[in-house]
């Protein structure tokens, strides 16, 4: 039987809760690898999954468990060390080493220089092929196939990542203190944001049935005790009938949870039902205060459609947790000026400012090369939304200046987003990250 080992590259050196928290956010069970083992094992397959993010040394792990088939994902700031983990696969043992994800699929020439195969795309069926034929498979670049139905994927194989680990990283509900696991109830997105990875791409969006995410659920909650749910769908809310019934039936399990949505798909009515079924808080991608950088974004979105979203939530009762971005081209100081007011004037509960950052397969991406705005030298590392990320999409402020200008905004919103209760609770959690954010919001000056 063929023996195969996915690898989910983190970072290098095995890190505390807290320093890694501070490099990658918080860490989430890698869900797309676990949809591949388990697609793989229906089909009688051997899988193991080395997660370097987990704290796993993948190296002494390959060399214990011999695959045949080394299957690594490549996420843009892991790029460097899934090649690295892919060559040492490739010198220390005798298998096929096959890379997908979504820096590969965008930059496929370049991970074919580390790896045997590169899948572009979806990685089920293929991978499954290349399990199944492995020494019949010729090395380059090859499309993966679209899963038209993905409830032929079973339940994402959470028995082969250390679930100890990844329910420890403290709350992903912000504000409330429940830990609570991510699931994934879709594929695709209809729309096209130019600083998503998948902006060029045309999937189409599909749908887990309702019978196989009510299991899910069930087993998080039977299984692994978990009383808080995350929906990480790119569009959770495309499908209204879809949500009516999602509603329903999570009600019964009594669980909270949380989703992202976009502000032209609210209405009272869906907040009302979301709410009333355990619904805590939504996330809305509003990224600006700024009409014309919406526009530039392909947001699809406008301020009002914005603000109507946050009043409709707050006459409902539920949290809004806002996500804004600062850096995006030909952007001004005035728009994110405008940017603040908005956060000020709505009253969003909770705010998350990133910083634009051009990933490989976005529109984004074409239009920084094509304006000559990529460095020669840049370290894939700092291709993050997060303070170490290069905001070079921007040409019109300076980069430090711009930087400066992040930080800040996150400052003072990291302090915002939480009463003085709930901060003093968070500090004799966890003093040292609350400490640190105290003393860079007075040294920046923000404190009136």
């Amino acid at each position: 039987m063929t023996k195969v080992a996915l690898i989910n590259p983190g970072v290098k050196k095995v890190l505390g809760t807290k320093k890694l928290q501070s490099i990658v956010g918080i860490p989430k069970t890698p869900l797309g690898l676990c949809f591949l083992a388990s697609y793989l094992e229906k089909y009688g397959i051997d899988v193991c999954i080395l997660d370097q993010m987990a704290g796993q040394n993948v190296e002494k792990r390959l060399l214990e468990e011999k695959p045949d088939v080394v299957g690594v994902t490549a996420m843009t700031m892991f790029a460097q060390e899934a090649y690295r983990l892919a060559e040492f696969a490739k010198e220390n043992l005798d298998c096929l080493t096959v890379m997908g994800g979504i820096h590969a699929s965008s930059l496929p020439e370049e991970a074919k220089e580390h790896v045997d195969i590169v899948v572009v795309g979806e990685g089920e069926k293929i991978l499954l092929n290349i399990a199944q034929k492995s020494k019949d498979i010729k090395p380059g670049i090859v499309q993966g196939e679209m899963l038209q139905n993905i409830n032929e994927i079973p339940l994402p194989a959470r028995h082969l990542v250390d679930m100890d680990f990844y329910l420890s990283q403290k709350e992903t509900i912000t504000g409330i203190g429940i830990v609570a696991e991510s699931v994934l109830t879709s594929r695709g997105c209809p729309y096209r944001c130019i600083f998503c990875a998948n902006s060029k791409r045309r999937v189409p969006i599909r749908y887990r049935n309702l019978d196989s995410i009510v299991e899910e659920l069930k087993m998080l909650k039977d299984n692994y005790k978990v009383k808080g749910i995350a929906f990480v769908d790119e569009c959770f809310s495309a499908n209204r009938q879809r949500l009516v019934e999602i509603c329903k039936e999570i009600k019964k399990l009594d669980l909270i949870w949380d989703v992202q949505t976009r502000s032209n798909l609210i209405d009272e009515e869906m907040i009302r039902l979301m709410k009333d079924s355990g619904c805590v808080q939504v996330g809305i991608g509003f990224e600006s205060g700024s009409q014309r950088i919406l526009n530039i974004m392909k947001k699809g979105t406008t301020v009002e459609q914005n603000k109507k979203a946050v009043e409709i939530c707050k006459k409902v009762g539920m949290k809004v947790r806002g996500c804004f971005i600062v850096g995006s081209p030909t952007e001004t100081k005035e728009d994110i000026e405008m940017t603040r007011k908005f956060i000020d004037e709505n009253g969003v509960d909770y705010v998350t400012f990133f910083l634009m950052t051009p990933f490989p397969g976005s529109e984004l991406w074409d239009y920084c090369k094509e304006n000559n705005l990529i460095p020669k030298n840049f370290d894939w590392s700092t291709f993050t939304t997060g303070p170490q990320a290069i905001p070079f999409a921007c040409n019109t402020i300076p980069m430090d200046e711009l930087k400066r200008i992040h930080n800040e905004l996150d400052l003072r919103y990291s302090i915002r987003n939480y009463t003085f209760a709930q901060l003093m609770k968070r500090g004799l959690k966890n003093p040292v990250p609350v400490a640190s954010t105290i003393k860079k919001f007075i040294k920046n000056k923000l404190v009136k």
